[in-house]
């Protein structure tokens, strides 16, 4: 978050929370940024991927299918 809030560009950041995690435990620890988050349990992973400059995850399927597109 640090890097993210130090760019000088527009900047809107879409957290897709796993199906196992607790939404409301994501949106605790995103809220009061400086910049735009949407934080997202339901959308469906390849059109936010297919919407995404980039994508950034410490490992998840969603990587695979990033990789795919």
């Amino acid at each position: 978050m640090h890097a993210i809030e130090s760019m000088d560009q527009e900047i809107l950041l879409f957290v897709k929370v796993h199906p196992r995690e607790r939404m409301q435990a994501m949106q605790a620890c995103v809220a009061g940024k400086p910049f735009p988050i949407i934080v997202d349990q339901s959308s469906d992973s390849r059109d936010v991927i297919l919407a995404s400059d980039i994508v950034v995850a410490p490992f998840s399927t969603m990587l695979v299918e990033a990789c795919a597109l």
